[in-house]
C-alpha cells in the first residue's frame, strides 16, 4: 500500500505543480487583486481567504438546488466551487510573489478546514436528497461505508487542525498548517466522489455514482495518510 500511495502521490504532485506553473502567470493578469476607490486609494478586492470563504458558502446553494430538483444546475455550481479551491492557492501564491499582505497562517488553516466543511455539507445534502426509493439500495453499501469512513477521518482532521491553528496563533507551538499533497489528493478524490452523487442525484443506478464510489474508496488510504502525517508532524505533546 505504501508503494501504491507513494506512486500515485508522485504523479498527482507533478501534475499539480505543472498546473500551478501554467496558471500562475495567467492569474497575475486576469484577477483584479485591487480596485481603486476615489478619494481613498487602492483596496485589496480579491484575496485568497475571501475566495476560500466564498467557495465554502457555495455549498449552501448547491444543497438547496439539489433539494428543489435542479440537479444539473447544482452540479455545475459544484464544479465552479471545486475550481475555486485551486484558485485560492493561485491568489495566495501571486500575493506572496508580489509582496501583497497575506495572513499565511490563517490562510493555511482556512483552506484545509473549509475544504472539509464544504465537502461535508454537499455530501450530506446529496445523500439527503438522493432518490434511494427507486435505486437498488444495497448496491450502494460500499458508497455509504466509504463516506462514513471519510467523515470520521475528516472530523478527526478538523479537530487536529483547529488545535494546530490555536497553538500556532497563540505561540504555544509552531505547527505545520499547510496541506500536504496527500491531503490535496484526498480532497480531490472526495470532490469527484460527491460530484457523482450530485450529478446523478435523481438516478443513483448510473455510472457517475459508481465512478464516484471508486473515487471515495481510493480516497480512504490518502485520508488516513493525511491524518497520520498531521499527527506525526506535531511531535511529542
Amino acid at each position: 500500500m505504501e508503494v501504491f500511495t507513494t506512486f500515485v502521490l508522485s504523479i498527482f504532485g507533478g501534475l499539480y505543480a505543472r498546473l500551478r506553473k501554467f496558471f500562475g502567470p495567467i492569474a497575475e493578469v486576469i484577477l483584479p487583486y485591487t480596485i481603486s476607490i476615489p478619494f481613498y486609494g487602492e483596496v485589496m478586492f480579491v484575496t485568497a481567504n475571501r475566495v476560500t470563504i466564498f467557495r465554502t458558502f457555495m455549498a449552501i446553494p448547491v444543497a438547496v438546488l439539489l433539494k428543489i430538483g435542479l440537479t444539473a444546475t447544482a452540479f455545475w455550481l459544484y464544479v465552479v466551487a471545486g475550481v475555486l479551491d485551486f484558485v485560492d492557492g493561485l491568489v495566495a501564491m501571486v500575493h506572496k510573489k508580489n509582496g501583497h499582505p497575506h495572513d499565511g497562517v490563517l490562510g493555511a488553516f482556512l483552506d484545509a478546514f473549509c475544504d472539509k466543511a464544504f465537502w461535508v455539507v454537499v455530501t450530506l445534502g446529496a445523500l439527503a436528497t438522493a432518490d434511494f426509493m427507486n435505486a437498488v439500495w444495497y448496491i450502494h453499501l460500499p458508497t455509504f461505508a466509504a463516506i462514513a469512513i471519510l467523515l470520521v477521518v475528516e472530523v478527526w482532521l478538523a479537530v487536529v487542525r483547529v488545535d494546530d491553528f490555536y497553538a500556532t496563533r497563540h505561540g504555544v507551538d509552531d505547527r505545520a498548517l499547510k496541506a500536504r499533497m496527500s491531503g490535496k489528493l484526498k480532497f480531490t478524490l472526495e470532490l469527484i466522489g460527491t460530484g457523482g452523487l450530485v450529478l446523478a442525484n435523481d438516478n443513483l443506478d448510473t455510472w457517475p455514482v459508481y465512478a464516484g464510489t471508486a473515487a471515495y474508496i481510493l480516497a480512504i488510504p490518502f485520508a488516513v495518510l493525511s491524518l497520520k502525517q498531521k499527527l506525526a508532524a506535531r511531535g511529542p505533546t
